[in-house]
């Protein structure tokens, strides 16, 4: 029986031989030789669409993915230059940015893309990292528009790059709108940095760069706000006259649209820039408290304006002023910066009823507030005969403006201008918001506040 079973192994021994021999899946355990081999991986092309953006100390490189070859797992940016130490980086995906490079000298950059097959062939640029920002001379510039940008490229010159990247923001509408209020710094946060860490020789600089934005009417003001706040500053921890901070949106430019913001509690400003052309809207200015005295200074900075709305409201007559007079309160200026955009209809007294000494008084209330900008150029658009045909004035409370709960509004076609008599942030006493703005200017007109 054994030797029987011996015999029947031997044979399908044999057999399976003989299958194996002409190739079918019956031996090696079952497996065949028909499953397909794993395809080789194969070295990557050449990254696509290269584009070098040239910054200070530093280049940019930004590419597409190679569209023949085998999947990229690693990219290497090589840059070379004559006497110069050999800058290189690796990444997985584009952009790849080389720092530490040396301003003003010529480097050639080879972006080799690489995977577990090895080397793809090197694709070569140059790239020639430089300052974008050089000091030069602002009295050769002859419009607004282009001394505001020379001095911010004067200061933005004498920084580093830490400040740089702290005082440059993206010119979006966020970065714009919510970082601005009627509040304090340490309440509502604000963008940028603060004067008071500059250097002396950059105050000097953003000084000249104030001096390009504002008149002697806006300095003037702006001095008499940051005073105010230090005298709050000396019994109330929160405020002082260093609690600004500075910030440009998007990149100081000649030709491409950009903005200054400059910032605290009391005082808000943005320098719409365009070309040559500027905007000076919003504009929110307070005073807390009213009149003080600081550093042995009587301040009273509001005054100018506050006394050209009164002349304004005492020049009408019973008829003119319950014509004006609405029934609503108000307890702040309406259009902060959370109502961007939200500019009523207009109501109230229409200014083209008024005779030409009363239209007069309109015009002075109006540049107490826009002449605020250097070169007065939007007051000259917002006084025009055609313009004060279509503006209103209207008022609700105290026409002396003195109470609190006391509110006046000049509502044109472009102007919006507001002064409100509000409860103290840092005291029991009233004191002053305004706010002038333009309807088809405010942020330089660079975003859609309708939505």
């Amino acid at each position: 029986m054994l030797s029987s079973v011996r015999g029947w192994l031997s044979a399908h021994k044999l057999g399976l031989a003989f299958v194996c021999l002409v190739g079918l899946a019956a031996c090696s355990n079952g497996s065949s030789d028909d499953t397909p081999d794993t395809p080789a991986v194969e070295i990557p092309g050449t990254p696509l669409n290269i584009v070098v953006t040239e910054g200070d100390e530093r280049v940019i490189f930004t590419f597409d993915a190679p569209t023949t070859g085998g999947r990229v797992n690693r990219y290497t940016v090589t840059c070379d230059a004559n006497d110069q130490e050999t800058a290189s980086r690796f990444s997985a995906a584009s952009p790849v940015t080389i720092s530490g490079m040396v301003n003003d000298v010529t480097y050639t950059c080879t972006i080799v893309a690489s995977n577990t097959a090895g080397d793809g062939p090197a694709v070569t640029v140059s790239a020639t990292p430089s300052d974008p920002f050089q000091t030069t001379d602002c009295a050769l510039q002859t419009t607004d528009g282009g001394r505001i940008t020379c001095q911010t490229h004067n200061l933005l010159a004498d920084m580093t790059n830490t400040q740089r990247s702290a005082i440059l923001r993206a010119l979006d509408e966020g970065n714009a709108t919510d970082f601005w209020s009627d509040k304090g710094v340490a309440t509502d946060g604000r963008l940028g940095i603060s004067p008071a860490s500059l250097s002396d020789e950059q105050v000097v600089i953003f000084d000249e760069l104030l001096d390009a934005i504002l008149s002697d009417q806006g300095q003037t003001l702006l001095d008499g706000v940051r005073a105010g706040d230090g005298f709050l500053g000396e019994t109330t921890t929160g405020f002082g006259s260093g609690l600004y901070y500075i910030s440009f949106h998007g990149t100081p430019s000649y030709s491409d649209p950009w903005m200054v913001q400059f910032s605290g509690h009391n005082y808000n400003l943005f320098a719409s820039i365009n070309g040559d052309y500027v905007g000076l809207t919003p504009h929110f200015v307070g005073i807390e408290p009213i009149s003080f005295t600081f550093d042995s200074v009587d301040y009273e900075p509001m005054k100018p304006r506050r006394d050209a709305l009164i002349a304004l409201l005492a020049s009408l007559s019973s008829t003119e002023l319950s014509t004006a007079e609405t029934s609503e309160v108000f307890d702040d200026v309406v259009l902060l910066n959370d109502e961007d955009g939200n500019f009523p209809t207009p109501s109230g007294l229409d200014v083209d009823t008024l005779d030409a000494s009363k239209r007069a008084l309109v015009v002075a209330a109006i540049t107490a507030f826009s002449d605020d900008q250097q070169g007065g150029a939007l007051s000259a658009d917002y006084t025009t005969d055609s313009a004060l045909d279509d503006t209103f004035i209207l008022w609700s409370g105290d026409a002396d403006l003195a109470d609190q709960g006391a509110y006046i509004r000049i509502d044109g076609p472009r102007v919006w201008i507001e002064l409100a008599l509000v409860a103290g942030d840092a005291t029991s006493d009233v004191n002053i918001h305004s706010i002038w703005r333009d309807k088809a200017l405010d942020y330089g007109d660079n975003f859609d506040l309708t939505d």
